[in-house]
């Protein structure tokens, strides 16, 4: 009778974490949610990693660039260091992405004396202008069947869509679906379903605009801004891709932390404001990059190697991170908006204090992105340590994914060694 008692409150235990989990899954999909992928089928399938102000046009650039995990460049005038790029200097750039294994996306802007193909425009800014409609095709016609091309910047620090960028994405919707029509900015959710464009790209940056704040603050005010995108995007079906900021910053913990954060809140995407420019690399905006490796490397700032180590994780789980959801995110300690605290009858019912864990679900699968939410601003001032994470009785193992490599672990029981700022994906199995 007592193993029949036992068995009886294990299956129960079981029901009640398939519930929360059904729960959180039909509260994403309860909402009015539009199919803002309707008629898109984008050519680049994996996690997209870019920096806005990337390297600059030279082999050693993109070398370095792609070694750090790296593989979206932004080609155009941010290839061009100190000018706007002309057609040719697009052509050139497109080739080289493709010789160092990136996609590339096109910036549209361009000088109001020198607009693309020759086509003149009306522009209300001084200098430039995004690519009118008519510029636009001709753009496309000229470079869209190039194999590195993964889409185009249409707009930048954009508050709605314009008719030019309605216009834009509308002809990529009709001639080139597999094609992204970013617009960099803070559009919102319903905004961008209601113009057709998929993809929700917001400037995150309490570490340049908060940078008075102490580290826990800016990572906390960092997760706020990732609630608020991880709403958006599951009520009206958006790709997530936050930018966050490491201009400016030493920060080891920080640099992994946003990496991570993003990834547990359901992030398909990220990018990084700024590779060069004292972001990654001490490389300054409105210069030529270096020539060979040897002055690539001695621009290199410590914080590169942490992003490299993350990125590289990040591409590695890229493919089963992609289509999920973020149903939950579980903390302990500081809490930001939104926040589920672990607890009985959740899949995660108790963790180590100052940690995050982002439930990510994609049909049968169910995976977990634990991170370390311990971070400072000084390189190297936080160190590692030990953490648990108990899940429920109905989690019988988890797989701990790194690379093509998993280690699984028997029971709900879980510990890791993380560093501060750091993260690991996992893959837990639930008993039916």
């Amino acid at each position: 009778m007592t193993h029949r008692r036992i068995s009886i409150l294990s299956l129960m235990k079981t029901g009640l974490v398939m519930i929360q989990l059904m729960a959180a899954a039909l509260a994403v999909s309860a909402q009015p949610r539009p199919n803002a992928l309707q008629g898109w089928n984008f050519k680049l399938k994996d996690f997209v990693i870019g920096a806005w102000l990337g390297p600059d046009d030279t082999d050693a650039e993109l070398k370095i660039y792609r070694e750090a995990g790296f593989n979206v460049v932004m080609v155009g005038r941010y290839m061009s260091e100190g000018r706007y790029a002309l057609p040719e200097d697009v052509a050139r750039q497109l080739d080289l992405a493709r010789k160092h294994g990136l996609m590339a996306m096109i910036d549209t802007y361009t000088e109001n004396g020198k607009p693309w193909g020759g086509l003149g425009t009306a522009s209300d800014e001084p200098s430039h202008h995004n690519a009118s409609p008519a510029e636009f095709e001709w753009l496309y016609r000229r470079f869209g069947k190039h194999p590195a091309l993964a889409g185009f910047c249409l707009g930048d620090d954009q508050g709605s869509l314009s008719p030019t960028l309605l216009q834009n994405t509308a002809f990529l919707h009709r001639n080139a679906p597999h094609l992204f029509p970013w617009v960099c900015g803070w559009v919102s959710g319903e905004n961008l379903v209601k113009g057709g464009n998929p993809i929700m790209n917001p400037q995150m940056y309490p570490t340049l605009y908060n940078s008075g704040e102490p580290a826990s603050r800016q990572a906390q005010m960092y997760c706020d801004q990732l609630e608020n995108l991880r709403a958006s995007c599951q009520q009206y079906g958006l790709i997530a891709w936050p930018m966050f900021n490491v201009m400016n910053i030493e920060s080891d913990s920080l640099t992994r932390f946003q990496v991570y954060s993003s990834i547990a809140y359901g992030a398909q995407g990220i990018w990084y404001f700024t590779y060069r420019g004292n972001g990654l690399t001490t490389g300054p905006e409105g210069k030529k990059g270096g020539d060979t490796e040897a002055e690539v490397r001695q621009t290199l700032k410590p914080i590169y190697r942490d992003a490299r180590t993350a990125n590289l994780r990040a591409a590695a789980w890229g493919r089963k991170l992609m289509g999920s959801d973020a149903v939950q995110v579980f903390h302990t300690g500081w809490q930001p908006r939104g926040a589920s605290q672990p607890g009985p009858g959740h899949l995660i019912e108790s963790m180590s204090d100052g940690l995050l864990a982002g439930v990510l679900t994609k049909g049968k699968q169910t995976l977990v992105m634990v991170v370390d939410k311990r971070v400072d601003k000084p390189y190297g001032a936080v160190g590692d340590r030990d953490v648990e994470v108990r899940f429920a009785d109905s989690v019988k193992s988890i797989d701990i994914l790194e690379g093509r490599k998993k280690q699984a672990v028997k029971g709900s029981l879980l510990r890791l060694h993380l560093p501060g700022g750091g993260g690991q994906l996992l893959a837990v199995r639930i008993q039916k």
